[in-house]
């Protein structure tokens, strides 16, 4: 059996790594501007296989970075973890549907890794802190 604090530990890593992560894509977002973000996928969208709106994917394409870091925030605090980890799943689910609908396919299977370490999160046990041991 692998000792408790192993595996809340590991909890914690993968934690961390994930708010590092989605912190460091939304701030790069915003230093680009949202308009380098939105005109680079923009003319993807406007052909993809399933006609979603171009206003609709530019709403989200907006919203992005807002909710990258409103989900790195989110998983930084025990009381948020686990709403903000459906909210993250949710979050996944929509990019590999919009990467799918533009035919990125590589883009799809690098998500599910994302989405496992977020399902890993999710059932490993967790310490009282981020940052603090349990006594």
């Amino acid at each position: 059996m692998i000792d408790i604090t192993i595996l809340k530990n590991a909890e914690r890593v993968l934690r961390i790594f994930l708010v590092a992560l989605l912190i460091m894509s939304g701030l790069y977002k915003f230093m680009i501007g949202f308009e380098h973000f939105v005109t680079w996928y923009e003319p993807k969208f406007s052909r993809n296989a399933f006609g979603i709106p171009v206003l609709l994917t530019n709403a989200y394409l907006y919203a992005h970075p807002v909710i990258e870091l409103i989900l790195a925030a989110g998983l930084m605090f025990n009381r948020t973890r686990t709403i903000a980890l459906y909210a993250y799943f949710t979050f996944i689910t929509v990019l590999m549907f919009g990467h799918f609908s533009i035919e990125e396919f590589h883009e799809v299977n690098g998500l599910f890794d994302y989405m496992f370490a977020g399902l890993l999160i999710y059932i490993l046990p967790q310490h009282q802190s981020l940052i603090k041991n349990d006594k």
